[in-house]
């Protein structure tokens, strides 16, 4: 049997759900129908475990919040997944998703994770496996080193704007002395690695001895094909179906691989409007990611002429005694301009506002992110789509500002730009919502994304 028979045979016959709790919605960005979750329910959570198909995602918004909070909910996840398996009867594994740019909570999420599930389900976890790979952003991992690829040049994710995050920045691109700059106790000689020869000339066979030896410590899975990959998971779920389990913190390419729902084509505007109620009019684009690529992105779209940007002035978004009359003064903006079947595009303000500390940082943004919900609940108009920029404002306008509490994703429009399509009670049930992270593309895919969306008055003759 070949690789790829194996691992599909391998998914097919598997009794265990994959249960991905991602730190922000951009981990459905390889795949399709699967379903989202913003909710973590016992009762949710039982019923997802009993429906078909290979997994189902829930999303906490995590990285968002302080490390203590985030950890918290990681283990009030857990403790959640336990019950629901025990109630139903259903077996499941964990990957913890995070940004293959190496930002997130870790090791906090996995250790709150595994807590809570050896407490209630007596799981025995062997180790942490961390597999960063994401291809369709140019993220690889070889001789156990991080990089992006940009415009054919390899560059060290430590030498990029990503590892100078004001929360979760770091000075290693070598993951083992990453994994030992987050952990604060461990050396790192201790953290070992699957090597890419280990995958290439080892397969399966050499992946299984090493995640089945008699220690504990984190692996680092080197990989900078799809290829390396699916060795890779073979070679896992071999170790699954002989009695191991691993935490997985993961970038989404995994994801894809271990569930066997990753979206074989991009689609088109037809497609992407196939369900749409009638009666549309212009879109809503959100942009609350401050990275300089977001920066430039915004400047390439706004050259389309059926966009208008507007921009939220962060300050006033943080003064108490303007607040209400400034967000009345651009709701009502936005809502104008949507009426006339134009798109709007709400951007803060570029520079981004130090906090000082990480947590002050954190709750910066929660204030930015409270005025861009509110702007985004005041508008009425028929909107055709809505897309959110960033991980964090993605999930933010789709739980509080449109009540989306489960949603299916139907695919990508872009490589790694994902498009939902919202349940009830929504009130974007029909109207598809675009997840785009802040860290995707190059300076035109934006404008590109838009371009396929449609312009001017389109919408309306939907």
């Amino acid at each position: 049997m070949n690789q790829a028979a194996e691992l599909e045979k391998l998914i097919t016959n598997s009794d265990k759900k994959v249960v991905i709790i991602d730190d922000d919605p951009t981990g459905s960005q390889t795949i399709s129908n699967l379903t989202v979750l913003t909710e973590w329910s016992i009762a949710a959570l039982a019923r997802e475990l009993t429906e078909p198909g290979p997994g189902f995602f829930i999303l906490t918004n995590s990285r968002s919040m302080p490390g203590e909070e985030a950890a918290a909910v990681n283990k009030e996840i857990g403790e959640n997944l336990a019950r629901a398996s025990l109630m139903t009867g259903k077996d499941f594994i964990v990957i913890s998703r995070s940004d293959s740019t190496l930002r997130g909570h870790y090791p906090a999420e996995t250790e709150a994770l595994k807590t809570a599930l050896r407490n209630t389900l007596d799981y025995d976890f062997k180790c942490d496996v961390l597999i960063p790979f994401f291809e369709e952003g140019g993220r690889y991992t070889k001789d156990d080193v991080h990089w992006i690829v940009k415009q054919g040049k390899w560059v060290p994710v430590s030498e990029t704007e990503f590892a100078k995050d004001p929360v979760f920045g770091y000075k290693s691109s070598n993951l083992r002395e990453w994994v030992s700059e987050k952990a604060g106790w461990l050396k790192p000689s201790a953290v070992r690695s699957i090597s890419l020869d280990d995958l290439r000339y080892g397969g399966p066979e050499r992946v299984y001895k090493i995640l089945t030896q008699d220690i504990s410590t984190p692996i680092i899975v080197n990989a900078v094909t799809y290829k390396d990959l699916e060795i890779f998971t073979i070679g896992a779920m071999r170790a699954e179906s002989s009695g191991y389990r691993f935490m997985y913190r993961t970038a989404s390419s995994f994801v894809a691989v271990r569930t066997g729902a990753a979206s074989k084509n991009l689609m088109g505007r037809g497609e992407i409007y196939k369900n749409i109620p009638k009666d549309r009019y212009g879109g809503l684009v959100i942009a609350g990611s401050y990275v300089n690529l977001t920066t430039r992105q915004l400047s390439k779209a706004l050259e389309l002429e059926w966009l208008k940007g507007i921009e939220v002035n962060v300050y006033k978004l943080l003064e108490p005694l303007d607040y209400e009359d400034y967000i009345c003064q651009i709701s009502q903006m936005v809502e104008d301009t949507i009426k006339t079947g134009n798109t709007a595009v709400i951007y803060t303000t570029r520079e981004y506002i130090k906090g000082g500390p990480a947590a002050n940082s954190l709750k910066l943004g929660e204030e930015i992110s409270r005025g861009l919900v509110e702007i985004a609940k005041r508008i009425r108009a028929n909107l055709s789509f809505v897309l959110a920029k960033g991980g964090i404002t993605s999930h933010t306008i789709a739980t509080q500002a449109f009540n989306i509490t489960k949603a299916r994703v139907r695919g990508q429009v872009y490589p790694g730009i994902s498009v939902w399509e919202p349940f009830p009670p929504s009130s974007l049930q029909g109207i598809p919502y675009i997840v785009f992270p802040g860290n995707v593309g190059d300076e035109n895919t934006l404008k590109e994304v838009l371009e396929i969306l449609g312009g001017a008055n389109e919408s309306s003759n939907l």
